[in-house]
């Protein structure tokens, strides 16, 4: 039998969320809209346009990066988080939030591990909106490395303050997540990998499964 986790690492878009295409038109008629930004911006249009270009360049380019060129700091804050209620349409996958429920009330924490554009403040708001309640997020955004890079990981595992080999990750990826979980020590779940058991799950009903197949037996 598989170790039980002492903590779980988990991937947001595809794993947690399910994702659609960002309505950058949304977001950006918003912003140029609000009292608090339209005087610092240009038109929506325009908005759009730099927008929709950035992305070209995710190694590089983010969210809260391209409004801090704009806006002031605080303001800055402001913004990314009325784009991302504007253009992000994400919808919890199945199960998920009964899978964190059970491992919170299991006390074993959860961090969230991501690629993407957003900062980690960002997607707390997003998860919050959805119900998802985590310990904390890492995201590529504020950290300046990538999955598969060892670096994203090692953040996330000084976070739960735990050695690798005590915890799970699971994500959609194999390039990004399984690999990159593996190469810093990590036990990787594939999540709607191939079916096998001990190293993947179809879904969260599956992974809960997989994990109470790993808690020992209760002594009565």
């Amino acid at each position: 039998m598989t170790a039980a986790p002492r903590g779980v690492l988990v991937d947001l878009g595809g794993t947690l969320l399910a994702e659609e295409p960002m309505d950058r038109r949304a977001s950006a008629e918003a912003l140029v809209a609000d009292p608090r930004f339209a005087p610092h911006l240009p038109d929506a249009r325009v908005l759009e346009e730099a927008h929709a270009a950035g992305p070209g360049h995710p190694e590089r380019w983010t969210v809260l990066g391209w409004l801090r060129g704009m806006l002031p700091e605080k303001l800055a804050e402001e913004a990314e988080i009325l784009v991302w209620d504007r253009g992000v349409k994400m919808t919890p996958m199945p199960l998920a939030k009964d899978a964190l429920a059970a491992l919170r009330k299991a006390r074993i924490p959860v961090g969230v591990v991501s690629n993407t554009l957003f900062s980690a403040r960002a997607w707390r708001h997003g998860l919050a909106c959805h119900g998802l309640a985590v310990d904390f997020v890492v995201s590529s955004a504020d950290v300046g490395a990538r999955k598969p890079d060892p670096a994203i990981f090692r953040v996330a595992l000084d976070r739960l303050g735990l050695p690798p080999g005590d915890v799970w990750f699971v994500g959609d990826s194999y390039e990004k997540d399984v690999r990159g979980a593996a190469a810093v020590g990590m036990r990787p779940i594939w999540f709607n990998g191939p079916r096998d058991p001990l190293t993947s799950c179809a879904d969260w009903a599956a992974f809960l499964e997989l994990w109470k197949g790993s808690l020992p037996p209760r002594v009565s």
